[in-house]
Formats: C-alpha cells, structure tokens, sequence
C-alpha cells in the first residue's frame, strides 16, 4: 500500500478538476437551498462538477428539494389574531388589555398546585 502526499497546490487541482468537497456542498445547499442560480458563483462551477460525478451529492440535492416541498405544502396556520398581537406588542411594547388579564402559564400552573408546608 502506498501514501501519496499532495502538497496545497495538489490538492486545489485535484478539487478543481473533480468539484468540491461533498461536505462543503452539503453545507453550500444547507446554507443557499437547493437552486444552483441561489448558489455564490465562485462555489457553483464546481459544485455542479460534483453533481455530475458524485451520487452522494446528488442525493443530498434530491433530500433538499424534497424537504423544500413538503415545506410548501405545509398546511399549518398561524392561530387567529396572531400578527395583530405581534404589530400591537411592535407598536405598543405591550400586549392587548385582553391578553393581559390572562393568567400566565406559570400563574396557571401555580394556581392548581397544592402548597405543602
């Protein structure tokens, strides 16, 4: 078995000639998405070089787009009143009269839980 030792400029052609690293993709579409148009353009040519090479990185694209779509077709809703809440607090830095009088969870709490001395 031989080692072979590639100096910096070794290994800058290596990764110039054959892409980028699957770690540094994997972490290109964690961070930009995966639409290669979203991606820097000093990062893309060679991670499309890798998507042509690489099945692993073509996997993680696909694990991307999948997750990209089953966000969109996500069907939860924010709960009634939710945003006037968030402009009120925004605008007011405090919240409505009616939120007020609501007893806080750790209130609520407290309230039925039995002191023992």
């Amino acid at each position: 078995m031989s080692v072979v030792v590639l100096n910096k400029a070794d290994e800058r052609l290596r990764v110039a000639t054959s892409g980028m690293p699957v770690r540094e993709f994997r972490d290109l579409v964690d961070r930009r998405g995966d639409e290669p148009d979203a991606w820097p353009a000093h990062q893309r040519g060679r991670a499309l070089i890798l998507l042509e090479k690489s099945a692993e990185a073509r996997a993680i694209l696909a694990e991307a787009r999948r997750l990209r779509e089953l966000a969109r077709a996500s069907t939860i809703k924010a709960p009634p009143g939710l945003a006037d809440r968030i402009v009120d607090i925004a605008l007011n830095g405090k919240a409505r009269e009616s939120e007020k009088s609501k007893p806080s969870r750790a209130k609520r709490t407290a309230a039925r839980t039995p002191r023992t001395r």
